[in-house]
C-alpha cells in the first residue's frame, strides 16, 4: 500500500476493520456508468465502410458485455421470456438502424416480420442480402470478395 492509502486505513481496530474499510472503498457494486457507456456504444455504432460481418460482430460484443454486467432476473418465467425478447427487439433495432442505406430492403422486410426476428436471424438475412449485392461504389458483398486477377 502507497502511504497516501495507508493513512486512509490505519486507523482501523483490527485488520478486519482495516480490510473492511478498503474493500468498501474500493469496490464497484454498481456498473451503471459502464452499462451507460456500452448502451450509448451500442447506439452510436455504425457500420460506416466496414462490412455487414464486422458491424454485427462489434455490436454482439457489446451486447454480450451489456449482458453480463447486467444480469436479468425475474420473478416469473413468462415475465423473462417477455422481457428478454423485448431485449432481443431493442438489439435487432440498433443492428438494422446503423446499417448502410444499400440494406433499406431487407432492413424493410426485417422489420414487417411480426414478431420481430431475433437478431441472429436478422443478421444472416442481412448478410443473404450482402452476398446479393453487386459491387456498388466499392461496396457490395463484403463477405465474399473475389479477386479478378485470380480467375
Amino acid at each position: 500500500m502507497t502511504k497516501p492509502v495507508r493513512a486512509l486505513f490505519e486507523h482501523g481496530d483490527t485488520a478486519f476493520d482495516i480490510w473492511e474499510g478498503a474493500r468498501k472503498t474500493y469496490t464497484v457494486t454498481q456498473n451503471s456508468s459502464w452499462l451507460f457507456q456500452l448502451r450509448r456504444q451500442s447506439i452510436l455504432t455504425c457500420q460506416n465502410d466496414e462490412s455487414v460481418k464486422v458491424f454485427y460482430e462489434k455490436l454482439h460484443a457489446i451486447w454480450q458485455e451489456i449482458d453480463c454486467l447486467h444480469p436479468h432476473e425475474f420473478k416469473c418465467v413468462d415475465d423473462g421470456a417477455h422481457r428478454l425478447k423485448e431485449i432481443e427487439a431493442d438489439q435487432v433495432y440498433d443492428f438494422l438502424e446503423e446499417l448502410h442505406p444499400l440494406y433499406d430492403g431487407v432492413r424493410s422486410r426485417i422489420l414487417a416480420l411480426s414478431p420481430v426476428s431475433p437478431h441472429l436471424e436478422a443478421y444472416v438475412m442481412v448478410m443473404e442480402e450482402d452476398t446479393c449485392q453487386p459491387p456498388i461504389l466499392g461496396r457490395g458483398s463484403m463477405a465474399l470478395k473475389v479477386d479478378p486477377a485470380r480467375q
